[in-house]
């Protein structure tokens, strides 16, 4: 069981505003979609809140201690989703 003293929860965007479609085949696995938080703060939990078009198909694939992976299949111009963090 884990001590919480402090629980916030953080949003991220993640958008297309470009010209092109984005497809997962476009990211470098060694540069993937990645969000880090600081040494000393714990991810507790990950989720896609919200998505323009759910054939997107944004996914959490990892969550560790500070670190959170999300995949996707392709992002067409003027998608997203939308990520909530909670650490």
């Amino acid at each position: 069981m884990i001590n919480i003293d402090n629980l916030t929860s953080t949003k991220f965007y993640i958008w297309n505003s470009g010209n092109d479609v984005i497809n997962s085949s476009d990211v470098v696995e060694s540069k993937s979609f990645t969000i880090f938080s600081c040494d000393d703060t714990t991810i507790l939990d990950a989720q896609v809140v919200n998505e323009t078009d759910p054939s997107n198909k944004f996914r959490i694939a990892r969550i560790e201690n500070n670190m959170v992976k999300i995949e996707f299949d392709y992002i067409d111009q003027g998608e997203g989703c939308l990520i909530q963090l909670l650490h």
